[in-house]
């Protein structure tokens, strides 16, 4: 997961929004025009570049679904607010349900929005099995593993993440799979990054593309690993 850059509300959310307050009217999401849900898909994708806000593979506006972080249910004022938005995918929808992820696993679950805070993205740790933990002290074999560690020596921030990965899980087993092949792949090309200069570039030139590439933080994850293997020979 990786920090979102929130623009203001596209135009035609705001002048929605205004005629209907005017009109004295509640301003629901099952009641936006099809045209204020199209801007709405449209900016998202642009502000997450592509990728699925939750597990980072590629989306579009076929394959995605408009993500409420605080459900609709629960949280009646914040349906049509932008900032609760986010594009998800939907690429676990009609799998047995202990085994989807991302929007279709969290349903009216409530889990705290790191999205939006720009260090989010050191908050997480990958494994080369393809799993994903908190980034914190313990390291485990498995997340399963880690989870039966003692609970209370966790901090409130490990808690927080260990409780986003597990209602939104995702170590699913599909998404484990994809990661270790995304991982398998890194290091078959490891070599090519044998100086800092050639990772630094890597990195600027994927940060500044406007569809990124599918799991990113992980690509930038193990080549800031191996950065720091670099800087550190003698």
């Amino acid at each position: 997961m990786r920090f979102i850059a929130k623009e203001r509300n596209p135009a035609s959310l705001e002048k929605w929004k205004v005629k209907r307050i005017t009109a004295c009217q509640k301003c629901n999401y099952s009641n936006l025009d099809a045209a204020v849900l199209s801007d709405i898909r449209n900016q998202l994708l642009i502000e997450q570049k592509h990728l699925c806000c939750y597990c980072q593979q590629r989306i579009t506006a076929n394959n995605s679904t408009i993500e409420h972080f605080l459900p609709q249910k629960k949280f009646d004022l914040h349906q049509v607010e932008y900032l609760n938005l986010h594009l998800a995918c939907n690429y676990s929808r009609g799998i047995k349900k202990e085994n989807a992820y991302c929007d279709v696993k969290k349903g009216d679950d409530i889990i705290v929005n790191i999205l939006l805070h720009p260090d989010c993205e050191s908050y997480f740790y990958y494994s080369k099995n393809g799993e994903i933990f908190p980034d914190c002290n313990v390291k485990c074999i498995s997340f399963k593993e880690f989870k039966e560690n003692k609970l209370s020596e966790f901090d409130d921030k490990t808690l927080s993440i260990i409780q986003l990965i597990s209602v939104l899980n995702l170590n699913a087993p599909e998404l484990i799979s994809k990661r270790k092949s995304h991982i398998n792949t890194i290091f078959d090309n490891i070599d090519i990054f044998d100086t800092k200069e050639k990772i630094e570039q890597y990195l600027t030139k994927e940060n500044m593309k406007d569809k990124s590439s599918p799991f990113s933080s992980i690509t930038k994850f193990f080549l800031q690993k191996q950065l720091h293997l670099i800087t550190r020979k003698p």
